[in-house]
């Protein structure tokens, strides 16, 4: 059923969902609380708080090692000679894993944020989880909001997860008072029977499909003719726009790991959205550890370092290597109605050019060094890993400009781990702080560092 809530011109038509099955109860040894499925409960000040999960962890295999911090699977927890803390890397962990790490930050969503809810759009329901309650809803909380962080999940789904790693960023110039964050959950017809039957889904895998997850390269719903990135665009403009609810309201940062990291570096370069033009709120993307990108123009890193379009015999083993989702060509057999739609508006020139001037921060993690078994287009024409793909994405910018755009960054100590990633103080910069003035103070040391 719908709540309709008024203030001024305000309406919000407020969808319940059925509870979905994200949540876990703690054992009263862990604190009797609540977490993410598949997270591990560790006691704390709060009752419980958390160790999320990577997506191919055994469920609840974490290590907690106090009340504030703790260790992935594979980790134990150390202190170092000079009395730091870390997490140890077991002789015998997965095989992704290659260095210690630092410490996990336990995470804690409390009860009453652990309903997800519904936004409208189309006469549809999308699924998200926010700290604030309804985003349409008329709320003396929203006058406060300064920031809002949008967290887009990985390809497990599991944006519980990634709404409870979200939280543990905020602190005490960030906080739950003046920081919305919203965890879309792109779901798939797996969720249908836990969540009422207007919520939008998505395909998770389907042979009829060349690549599953498929809400990651825009394409729309099964449910619905709604792209994946129209209901971003949908969420940033309902904020960006709504200056009685957000008053206060002067950045918005979209953020993702993995699969959800592909989602926003995508959406940042396809988006039509006036939000991106709105002179009172910033919108800004974070697009951590993806597995792939979408390059400007055919010219990929060579393996003698040259910035050239490949050999024909190279392109000819794998022709899709410049359609989308690695390129703007024309062609291919990815289905996105909103790349075709958003290049009909904005010619792929003009497009390259625009996402020059948006503010996109790329993080790779130190030990994200794992070779990853894919398409051609990925591991022959981009790179071999995650982070060595992002550093010749970096280096493909500024060879299509001429000058250096966005900001790379090497997060120390993570690897393929969302958590360890955004609990980062390079993620925390990224996400909250300085926009437009981090490049008016310095030219350099702030785009390169690794």
């Amino acid at each position: 059923f719908a709540r309709v809530h008024v203030l001024g011109a305000i309406f919000c038509f407020c969808f319940f969902l059925t509870k979905v099955g994200a949540w876990q109860n703690c054992s009263a040894a862990s604190g009797g609380g609540t977490c993410p499925d598949r997270a591990t409960c560790c006691k704390s000040v709060s009752g419980s708080s958390c160790i999320p999960a990577r997506a191919h962890d055994p469920d609840s295999a974490a290590v907690c090692c106090d009340e504030e911090t703790g260790c992935g699977y594979g980790y134990d927890c150390a202190v170092d000679d000079d009395g730091s803390s870390y997490c140890k890397l077991l002789p015998d962990h997965p095989g992704d894993l290659v260095h210690d790490t630092p410490r996990y930050k336990l995470c804690h969503v409390p009860t009453e944020m652990q309903e997800p809810l519904g936004f409208p759009i189309q006469n549809r329901q999308m699924a998200y989880y926010s700290n604030m309650g309804y985003i349409t809803a008329a709320s003396t909380a929203h006058l406060q909001v300064e920031k809002v962080l949008i967290m887009v999940h990985g390809s497990a789904r599991n944006a519980a997860d990634y709404f409870c790693a979200a939280l543990s960023m905020l602190n005490e110039e960030n906080s739950m008072n003046n920081t919305l964050v919203i965890a879309p959950l792109f779901a798939s017809p797996d969720d249908g029977p836990l969540i009422d039957g207007g919520m939008l889904v998505w395909v998770d895998h389907d042979e009829k499909y060349p690549i599953g997850h498929t809400w990651r390269y825009g394409a729309n719903a099964l449910n619905a003719p709604i792209s994946s990135y129209a209901i971003i665009d949908a969420f940033v403009e309902h904020l960006a726009f709504s200056h009685i609810q957000y008053p206060n309201l002067r950045r918005i940062a979209v953020a993702g790991h993995s699969a959800g990291g592909q989602a926003v570096h995508r959406w940042a370069l396809l988006s039509n959205s006036h939000a991106w033009t709105n002179r009172s709120v910033e919108v800004v993307t974070v697009a951590a550890n993806p597995r792939s990108y979408c390059y400007l123009d055919g010219r990929r890193v060579q393996s003698d370092g040259s910035f050239e379009v490949p050999e024909v015999d190279d392109i000819m083993v794998c022709q899709d290597y410049d359609k989308w989702q690695w390129g703007l060509e024309e062609g291919g057999d990815i289905v996105c109605p909103y790349r075709d739609n958003a290049l009909q508006e904005t010619p792929a020139k003009e497009m390259t050019k625009r996402y020059g001037t948006r503010y996109v921060t790329y993080l790779a993690g130190e030990y994200d060094t794992v070779p990853t078994n894919d398409r051609c287009q990925t591991s022959v024409f981009q790179g071999r890993n995650r982070q060595e793909r992002a550093k010749n994405y970096f280096r493909g910018l500024k060879e299509v400009f001429g000058h250096q755009v966005h900001d790379l960054h090497i997060v120390q100590g993570s690897p393929h781990d969302h958590s360890l990633m955004f609990q980062s103080e390079m993620a925390s910069k990224a996400v909250f702080g300085y926009g437009r003035e981090i490049r008016s103070k310095s030219k350099a040391g702030i785009r390169e560092q690794f």
